[in-house]
């Protein structure tokens, strides 16, 4: 695989991971629908000049605006407001480790909405470890000193919108074929005509008070953290295959922590440790353990017939 490759799946995970520092930086300013806002406009550009010159769009997907239209509340809007918020009441490292459970809630929509799916063994246990895993890191025996419940309802009610998204997007987006880079136009364009009518406008340029968040905020959190990233993880499913792709989800919890702790002060505790090292292994089973263990069984298997045959 080339270099080139494996650069942008570095960059992806350092970009994503940046994400919770970025706007914890930019909240003192402003409120998390008027951050969204922000957001969406600068991650919405670089997607739309890229889907317009590659001519991907089409004015014949407008009879499907219903569905773009439930994609961006569930996969956007609501999904950015729902992080924004949490990130606010707890330090930005949790909040990027508790962002990697979106494989569970996927899983979890996908057994309820898409029953003719099979559940593997393998994914199951990843869903108990997984859960396991959020409740040690969010600590909620401690009465004084823990994580704020309310954030990581709110981030974890974030990533259940975007598993409801995956399962929306394949019964409903899939069969029209519509090119990804698109669709995730559409998602942006919706979603940002959406705040236009939702979100106060007399405190938008409370941001450029500061020239730290403004520059994390339109640069880092909008154009690369949303615009860009999303251009290069297509770029990695096409180049890489979605299955190896999706390993990129893995760096930004450690990178949110390393960044969480170098720039912010912020610490963990051991219990919070043992908690992302068990949500990250939970994880890792849904997304891949029945694949190893379809690999390994017949080896095994074999091995154990030999041994017999002896």
């Amino acid at each position: 695989m080339k270099t080139q490759t494996w650069t942008i799946f570095v960059i992806l995970g350092l970009v994503w991971g940046c994400n919770p520092y970025f706007t914890q930086m930019a909240l003192p300013y402003l409120s998390p629908i008027e951050l969204v806002w922000w957001r969406i406009l600068c991650g919405m550009v670089p997607l739309l000049i890229i889907a317009i010159i590659s001519k991907a769009m089409s004015w014949q997907h407008l009879r499907y605006a219903h569905h773009f239209f439930i994609m961006s509340l569930l996969a956007t809007s609501l999904y950015y407001i729902l992080y924004a918020y949490g990130t606010k009441l707890m330090p930005s490292g949790i909040a990027g480790v508790l962002s990697a459970s979106i494989p569970l809630f996927t899983f979890i929509s996908s057994m309820i909405f898409l029953r003719q799916e099979s559940v593997s063994r393998a994914a199951m246990l990843g869903m108990a470890w997984a859960s396991a895993g959020i409740v040690f890191i969010a600590e909620p025996w401690k009465a004084e000193g823990g994580i704020n419940i309310l954030g990581v309802a709110a981030i974890l009610s974030g990533s259940l919108l975007i598993g409801l998204s995956f399962v929306y997007a394949r019964k409903y987006l899939a069969p029209l074929k519509i090119k990804p880079i698109a669709l995730s136009a559409y998602q942006m364009v919706f979603a940002f005509l959406s705040l236009l009518f939702t979100t106060p406008t007399a405190n938008l340029g409370n941001v450029f008070q500061s020239t730290h968040a403004t520059i994390a905020l339109i640069l880092g959190l909008g154009v690369m953290g949303t615009g860009i990233a999303y251009l290069a993880y297509y770029y990695l499913i096409e180049t890489m295959g979605a299955v190896l792709a999706s390993t990129s989800t893995y760096l930004p919890p450690v990178v949110a922590l390393v960044i969480g702790y170098m720039f912010a002060g912020e610490t963990i505790n051991l219990m919070q440790s043992i908690g992302i090292l068990i949500l990250l292994i939970g994880v890792a089973c849904i997304q891949f353990g029945d694949t190893v263990w379809r690999k390994w069984r017949p080896k095994s298997a074999c091995h154990s017939a030999a041994s017999c045959n002896k």
